[in-house]
C-alpha cells in the first residue's frame, strides 16, 4: 500500500537532484466515483473533461475532472478544489486508465508527472483517451526519455537522511524489458517503523509514441524537451507532448 509520506522524500529528492525536472516537483492528485459504461452507446458531449494527474494551474484556469486509480488522491484533489472554488464543477473517477470509461466525450485531456510510464500497455492507454476525445480535442502529457531510464535512474541508488528517518532509493533498468524496477525503502527513527515500495516505468522511444498517437487518430503537433520546454536533444530527460485528435469516435462518417 502506497504511503503518502514516501511524497515528502520524493520532493527532497527532486530539489536535491538537479537532473530532475522542475515539473515533476508539481503533483496534484486525483480520485474517485463510478460512472455507467459509455461503450455501449455513442458518447454524449459534455464540458472540458481532464483526466490523470494535474498541475495546480489546470484547476485554476479550467474546469476540469479527474480521474485515478487511488483513493487518498481523491481527498488531496477534492482540497484543492475547494481552495480555489472549484468543488461544485468537479468530477472525481477512480479508474484504471486501461480500463478507462467515462460517460461522455472530452475536449481535452492532461498527464503529467510521467503517468504514461507507469503503464505497460502504452497503446491501450492513448487508446482509451483517443475513444472518448472529440475531433480537435487536445491531449497533452509528459513522459520520461529513454535517455533519462538508461543513464539518469540506470542503476544509481539515492540516500536521503533526515531527523525523523531515513530512505534509500534504488534503481534498476533492464534493456531486455525496456522498464526501470524502482524501489524505496524509508526507515522512521522514532517509531521503528520500516515502509517499503517497489514499482516500475517503462521505456517508449519517441517513434513507438507517435506510432500509438497516429494509430488511434491523433497527429502529433509537437514534442519538445519537458524541462525546458525548447528542442529535443539526445540527452532530454524528459518529452512533453501536444496531441489533436482528427475525428470524433462513433461519430457517424
Amino acid at each position: 500500500m502506497f504511503d503518502r509520506r514516501l511524497g515528502s522524500f520524493y520532493f527532497r529528492f527532486l530539489s536535491v537532484h538537479e537532473n530532475f525536472s522542475a515539473v515533476e516537483r508539481i503533483r496534484a492528485v486525483n480520485g474517485s466515483r463510478k460512472f455507467r459504461s459509455a461503450r455501449a452507446h455513442k458518447p454524449r458531449k459534455s464540458e472540458n473533461f481532464a483526466f490523470s494527474e494535474f498541475k495546480t494551474h489546470v484547476f485554476k484556469r479550467f474546469p476540469a475532472d479527474n480521474v485515478s486509480r487511488l483513493e487518498d488522491n481523491r481527498c488531496v484533489v477534492r482540497d484543492k478544489a475547494e481552495q480555489l472554488g472549484l468543488s461544485s464543477g468537479l468530477l472525481l473517477l477512480r479508474q484504471d486508465l486501461l480500463k478507462l470509461d467515462l460517460y461522455g466525450t472530452i475536449r481535452g485531456a492532461v498527464s503529467t508527472f510521467d503517468t504514461f510510464n507507469h503503464i505497460p500497455d502504452l497503446d491501450k492507454a492513448i487508446a482509451n483517451a483517443g475513444f472518448f476525445m472529440e475531433k480537435g480535442g487536445v491531449l497533452l502529457f509528459d513522459m520520461n526519455t529513454p535517455y533519462k531510464h538508461q543513464n539518469v535512474l540506470g542503476e544509481n541508488v539515492f540516500t536521503f537522511e533526515e531527523e525523523d528517518a531515513s530512505c534509500v532509493w534504488r534503481n534498476h533498468y533492464s534493456a531486455a524489458d525496456r522498464r526501470v524496477e524502482i524501489s524505496v525503502d524509508i526507515d522512521y527513527r522514532e517509531t521503528g517503523e520500516h515502509f517499503h515500495e517497489q514499482f516500475y516505468e517503462y521505456t517508449y522511444d519517441l517513434d513507438t509514441i507517435r506510432a500509438a498517437l497516429e494509430k488511434h487518430g491523433f497527429a502529433l503537433e509537437s514534442v519538445c524537451d519537458g524541462e525546458s520546454f525548447g528542442p529535443l536533444t539526445d540527452e532530454s530527460e524528459r518529452y512533453f507532448f501536444c496531441a489533436v485528435k482528427q475525428y470524433t469516435q462513433l461519430e457517424d462518417q
